[in-house]
């Protein structure tokens, strides 16, 4: 953990480019990067103004179903269907730097992208805060939420400046769009590669999006091939 030289604010981004963005923008050119010990942030401020910009790389947890669900051929589709689903860390580094740079924090500001997906990969940063350093140090910091629409001066310094509160219900939305593409995908992609005995990799992938997007392409390649050529002028 860090001692005394922790940053008293956090701020959460979605992508790299986003936080080396920001903490220019608040502060005036004058931050820094800095990657020690596994941890990767920016910073900037001094005192009760420090702060640390922690970059994530998108959602840097994800589902998937216990490992004794694994096994296509054991594992009954209808068991799988109302299974328990998992939560694992996807990115190290990012949860490091969440992990270490928040035990002294008294206010942390998610800044991810203002929509659904935003949403739901803040406050999966939020939770592994809660699960790893709030729960035994018993801090109670101030969550706040940077809502923008644009990498520009003027809507960061207008968004930090009026913050808003975090959406669970929305982050909720997108929890619930992606369990259901686990489930869809998951189910439908075993019936379909058992029931044709197509396993390992030449298993065959279905998904909620991929598959109607797949039947779009499809259908305009028949077009394509089935076009006659016609003399216009």
């Amino acid at each position: 953990m860090q001692e005394t030289t922790s940053p008293k604010k956090i701020i959460i981004t979605e992508k790299a480019d986003a936080a080396r963005r920001i903490a220019y923008i608040l502060s005036n050119g004058t931050s820094k990067q800095k990657r020690s010990k596994g941890l990767n942030y920016i910073e900037f401020g001094e005192g009760e103004n420090h702060h640390a910009v922690i970059p994530l790389s998108g959602h840097i947890v994800a589902i998937d179903f216990n490992e004794n669900m694994k096994d296509w051929k054991s594992t009954r589709l209808e068991d799988l269907v109302s299974s328990d689903i998992v939560h694992k860390v996807t990115n190290k580094s990012a949860f490091n730097s969440l992990v270490s740079l928040t035990d002294q924090a008294d206010s942390i500001i998610v800044a991810t992208d203002y929509d659904r997906e935003g949403e739901l990969i803040g406050v999966e940063a939020l939770d592994i805060v809660d699960r790893n350093v709030l729960q035994k140090i018993k801090s109670n910091p101030e969550i706040k939420r940077a809502r923008f629409s644009a990498l520009t001066p003027d809507d960061i310094r207008k968004a930090f400046s009026d913050l808003a509160e975090v959406d669970n219900d929305l982050a909720q939305s997108a929890s619930a769009r992606e369990e259901i593409d686990l489930f869809w995908g998951a189910v439908l992609t075993r019936f379909f590669s058992l029931t044709s005995n197509r396993l390992g990799k030449n298993f065959l992938s279905v998904g909620r999006v991929q598959t109607p997007t797949l039947a779009l392409a499809v259908r305009r390649e028949l077009e394509i091939r089935d076009f006659v050529e016609k003399p216009y002028w």
